[in-house]
């Protein structure tokens, strides 16, 4: 599920492993100490020349330090695992020996984080921050990074603990335009174990749920999948319960059809009232009982999905702040999330002052458990409606699902209010996905076109409300991707309108418009619903009539969309440019060139994103982290884009027919961490309820010795 982006991402990973060294020694109160030695290295890298003189550097497998105003070089965090029950004493990283790249360097860097907002006060605050980062690093001839390595804490995928080590392969002395190559890491990792099982930890052993992630994830997973192996002794749940749903005791009833169908496709559901929930589970408030039962409850259920069904109001999104200096209720800076619900083992509130997700205070590791997402209504009507909308949509495997609709707004201009920076405008992101990912595709671009310097890309129709309802209205969308301005109730454009005379665009010349508002979603075809990510402020503003929930109501299969105001990286040219850009780009990587789930996309999305597009414990920059909360899903976490038809079990291959290749399709995938079958429930072809050895044998004995079909 959780995939790396490409070739040169694997072998980089597969190059990143390997030296893999142990020692044991007795200590105080029955403690073995013991140390972890592992060789991260660099990937292939190029330098290339940008404008006013300046060079970038760009790594395979790697993404980018992106602190405004300073250098922007390849940098990546490496998620590296550790024993069950390990705790760790001390983690040291050494740089093997630097190589000096020949010549004199002005590296470029990292651009300003704006707000989506366009609040004219907070991007002025942004651009100063932006100087000051600039004058400071730049004067001086300090390497930057100081550390190669730095170690970033520990977190929890599901059974597996790890270590997190940020890895920067290229520092850079701005003022001798020296840059130094350390083309290894050498991480040490020391840690004691207790001297005798824990009986939990046996227990936690038999979740598998997470192996198919942590395969992708974890760079010494064939270490870790031994140390992770289950005991045999242990006993498997009697029950278990892959997909939960979380409502109230009114809406259980309207639930029904879609409980059906989701059993039908192989889940096995639970759903659980919070009225049962509070009964049975402790905490301060309703959010804290829920995170408490799903923490009690997914591994020995083997919890993959979570879908909320109600409002906030009957379930609440948890209130968090990233910005620790700010503790406003009501600041656009302070966004509620369902992502509270997703990570169940970082600690959301370590410091214990009662703000959650604080930035560098809070010890959340934003590597999800389970999948979430949430149908916001909490009316019968509404629900049984969406349901049954989910329903058509994944039974639905038409090729209009392979039509996109691409929306791209101007988010600053060049030079805008004389600040220096370069343009930044939707249509790059539409077009590096045009060029990425929609080969054979069938799509339809809305750039700016009016005002003065409008956008020179090619579009189909130029972006406004007339022509994005009317087309939308008139047209089968499978996607809907929009980059633009937002509030709570629409999509905003705005246009340089007039100049003074200067020829500076300036705040005050700007004209504005939205194109397409909470009004216009009556005009949709609700029979062929798109799944969208809103590049946008507050369009998914839980409180309020927001545009994201009208739109799953009617219009969408899925959305994701910002609670509050989201972040932008000025002047984003391509998918690692950081910010809300780069999250919209890879939810589309993995939901249509992966294939995954619209769940598995978002939080794939995500993983990527936190140890891509880096930030650091000594980068005060927690704009990333808002982002991060900030983008939740209206929707099904477990939905299928291109729909499901009839199931054909042991078609684990997925070429129409069942023979030799399935056999070897699932023993790789067994054994030799091979991709997993999509879905996965097709392996399961003795029906027990999980893809194992047993599902090979009776393939073999089906198609080798006469015995039974697969169902």
């Amino acid at each position: 599920m959780w995939r790396l982006i490409n070739n040169k991402t694997l072998s980089c990973v597969i190059a990143s492993l390997l030296v893999v060294t142990f020692s044991t020694v007795m200590g105080v109160d029955n403690l073995k100490s013991e140390n972890l030695t592992i060789t991260l290295k660099a990937g292939d890298y190029q330098i290339t020349a940008k404008e006013k003189g300046e060079q970038a550097v760009n790594m395979d497998g790697f993404g980018r330090l992106l602190e405004p105003g300073k250098p922007m070089l390849p940098a990546k965090t490496f998620m590296i695992a550790i024993p069950p029950g390990a705790k760790v004493q001390s983690v040291v990283t050494l740089g093997t020996t630097p190589i000096q790249i020949q010549g004199r360097y002005n590296i470029k860097p990292a651009p300003p984080v704006l707000p989506a907002d366009n609040r004219e006060e907070i991007v002025k605050e942004c651009h100063l921050k932006w100087q000051h980062n600039y004058d400071v690093t730049y004067s001086s001839d300090q390497a930057y990074p100081e550390d190669v390595g730095e170690y970033l804490g520990t977190g929890g995928l599901r059974k597996y603990t790890f270590v997190k080590v940020a890895y920067s392969p290229f520092s850079y002395r701005p003022q001798s335009g020296k840059l130094i190559f350390t083309p290894s890491l050498i991480v040490s990792i020391n840690y004691t174990l207790p001297s005798s099982s824990d009986q939990e930890y046996e227990k936690m052993l038999l979740d598998i749920k997470g192996d198919q992630r942590a395969s992708q994830l974890l760079v010494n997973y064939p270490q870790a999948k031994e140390w992770y192996l289950p005991n045999k002794a242990e006993e498997s749940p009697k029950q278990t319960y892959d997909y939960v749903i979380i409502t109230t005791d009114a809406l259980t009833g309207a639930l029904s059809q879609w409980v059906n169908w989701k059993e039908t496709l192989g889940f096995s559901v639970n759903t659980v009232t919070t009225t049962w929930i509070q009964s049975n589970y402790s905490g301060s408030d309703l959010q804290q009982k829920i995170r408490n039962f799903l923490i009690d409850k997914y591994i020995e259920w083997g919890i993959e999905y979570v879908l909320l069904v109600g409002d906030v109001s009957a379930l609440p999104m948890r209130k968090c702040y990233p910005n620790p200096a700010n503790h406003s209720p009501n600041s656009e800076y302070c966004p509620p999330t369902d992502y509270y619900y997703a990570d169940l083992t970082g600690n959301w509130d370590s410091d214990g002052d009662g703000y959650y997700g604080e930035y560098n205070q809070d010890n959340v590791d934003f590597i999800p458990e389970v999948l979430v997402g949430r149908i916001p209504f909490s009316d019968t009507t509404s629900v049984t409606s969406i349901c049954q909308k989910l329903v058509n949509f994944e039974q639905d495997t038409s090729d209009w699902k392979n039509n996109a609709l691409l929306l791209g707004a101007i988010s600053n201009y060049a030079n805008e209010d004389n600040t220096g920076f370069p343009r930044t405008d939707g249509a790059v992101l539409m077009e590096t996905m045009i060029s990425n990912m929609l080969s054979g595709w069938n799509y339809t671009t809305m750039y700016e076109q009016a005002g003065l310097d409008p956008c020179t890309s090619y579009c189909d129709l130029s972006l406004n409300s007339y022509n994005v309802v009317s087309n939308w209205s008139a047209n089968d969308y499978g996607i809907v991707n929009w980059w633009a301005h937002g509030s709570s109730d629409a999509a905003w454009r705005k246009w340089w309108e007039w100049d003074d005379g200067d020829g500076v665009p300036e705040g005050y010349e700007m004209g504005w418009e939205t194109f397409f508002q909470n009004y216009d979603v009556s005009s949709l075809d609700n029979d062929h619903s798109a799944i969208i990510f809103s590049c946008s402020c507050d369009n998914g503003y839980p409180e309020q009539d927001n545009l994201a929930k009208r739109l799953l109501n009617h219009g969408s299969a899925g959305i994701v969309a910002s609670t509050r105001v989201s972040w932008y990286n000025e002047g984003w040219s391509d998918e690692l440019s950081g910010g809300n850009a780069s999250m919209d780009y890879y939810f589309y990587y993995y939901l249509i060139h992966e294939n995954q789930k619209v769940g598995d996309a978002l939080f794939s999305d995500k993983v990527f994103y936190l140890n891509h597009l880096f930030w650091s414990p000594h980068d005060p920059e927690w704009t990333p982290q808002q982002n991060m909360l900030d983008f939740n899903l209206y929707g099904d976490p477990s939905l299928v884009r291109k729909g499901v038809s009839r199931l054909n079990y042991g078609d684990c291959n997925g070429d129409g027919t069942v023979e030799l290749g399935d056999v070897v399709y699932l023993i790789t995938y067994l054994y030799k961490n091979g991709p997993v079958p999509n879905p996965l429930l097709i392996g399961d072809v003795n029906h027990n309820g999980e893809v194992e050895l047993g599902d090979v044998v009776y393939l073999i004995n089906y198609l080798y010795k006469s015995g039974l079909p697969p169902k």
